[in-house]
């Protein structure tokens, strides 16, 4: 439902909450309207009685509303707005961060003809990489040339060189490392800029 002001007083507003309306007719006296009108009513008909639905200009690029008022100017009832600068925070940079680290980490082993990524969405992912890559030198310490199976993030299964398994591990925990590296790079811009989502910071 519309947002409506009345006027008061002349070039006067008030945030109008239901209350009654003085008609200025001294037999009618004040009449309440319902909310509904917000919506169905014209806006000639709105002013009819005081109301208005005024609207905001378009917001600045890398601004946004720090404060309004309700004026008329040139005729038109609108908010006059005051601007201020966004301001990008690190936790915005560190959930940018974390969203791009959730999206997976590409890998390629050597020997492996096409790249595939690995899931990690969250700390369990990470602890079963984990866990393969240390599973995998400690049976190639031990002499061992098995293979191990490893699924990526599309149900896609690979059997792998132990050697394959240790650089796999190597890699999600390199690309892990440059977002983070992006990120602190980001944060120390002063300000922040406002596209730091943008892959170009990332990439």
């Amino acid at each position: 439902m519309k947002e409506l002001w009345l006027e008061t007083d002349p070039d006067t507003f008030e945030l109008w909450r239901g209350e009654p309306i003085e008609s200025g007719d001294p037999d009618l006296g004040a009449v309440t309207y319902p909310a509904q009108i917000a919506d169905l009513w014209s806006p000639e008909e709105l002013t009819a009685v005081g109301l208005y639905a005024p609207a905001h200009d378009a917001v600045p690029a890398g601004k946004v509303i720090a404060s309004s008022t309700v004026a008329r100017v040139g005729g038109v009832v609108k908010f006059v707005d005051s601007y201020e600068d966004i301001v990008i925070t690190a936790d915005e940079v560190n959930a940018e961060r974390d969203r791009r680290i959730g999206l997976g980490m590409p890998v390629q082993p050597t020997g492996i003809a096409e790249p595939f990524v690995m899931q990690t969405r969250d700390p369990d992912d990470f602890r079963n990489i984990n866990g393969l890559s240390t599973a995998a030198l400690a049976l190639a310490n031990m002499g061992s040339t098995q293979t191990i199976s490893v699924r990526d993030a599309a149900d896609v299964q690979h059997d792998l060189s132990l050697g394959q398994v240790i650089e796999l591990g190597l890699q999600v925990q390199g690309g892990v490392s440059a977002i983070y590296e992006k990120s602190w790079a980001l944060k120390a811009m002063s300000p922040i800029p406002l596209d730091f989502a943008a892959d170009g910071y990332w990439t």
